[in-house]
């Protein structure tokens, strides 16, 4: 990446953690050659590069935006299915709302690219009955998911970006801002 970046006319990153980071670390990294160490490009790279955030499409959630009102409070979980978004909290939370009879509908959505953690399978046997939605979900049920949810839960360790409650955000302000009730 380093003698990418040294060539390239122009260098991005997704975030200002993300420059922080490699900007920071690149001097110890170069300072383990022996030879030819090339510090004074640091400054360079540093002057020379910008942050272009993520973009986000959230003008394209608005053809799911008249959804009908549900009968229950419907929770969403629309995270990566992977243990540094820490779905054993979500489902511990989740269990104990339904051990204590609290009516509720649930959706997870998202994907895993691995092996997602064990809590997914023991989690969606025990809580079958409020699930209306387990899995990825494509674009159009995706939308309507996010315009429905009463509530959306992130219990992630860290979120670099949080486009998924970014999208939540959006349609739960949008919902406000046309007089919906969540």
């Amino acid at each position: 990446n380093y003698a990418s970046m040294l060539s390239a006319d122009q260098v991005v990153f997704n975030s200002e953690f993300h420059r922080r980071s490699f900007l920071d670390a690149l001097p110890g990294f170069l300072n383990h050659f022996p030879e030819f160490r090339e510090e004074q490009t640091v400054g360079r790279l540093e002057e020379g590069s910008l942050v272009l955030p993520v973009g986000l499409d959230l003008e394209g959630l608005q053809s799911a935006a008249t959804t009908p009102e549900r009968n229950l409070p419907l929770i969403l979980w629309n995270q990566r299915w992977e243990y540094d978004k820490n779905p054993e909290s979500f489902f511990q939370a989740i269990l104990t709302l339904a051990a204590e009879g609290v009516p509720f509908e649930l959706a997870v959505c998202g994907e895993s690219f691995q092996q997602p953690p064990e809590i997914f399978e023991t989690a969606a046997r025990q809580l079958n009955s409020h699930v209306i939605h387990w899995g990825y979900a494509e674009q159009d049920l995706y939308s309507s998911l996010l315009w429905d949810a009463t509530l959306t839960v992130s219990t992630a360790l860290h979120e670099f970006f949080g486009i998924s409650i970014l999208e939540a955000a959006f349609c739960a302000i949008r919902s406000l801002d046309k007089g919906r009730s969540r």
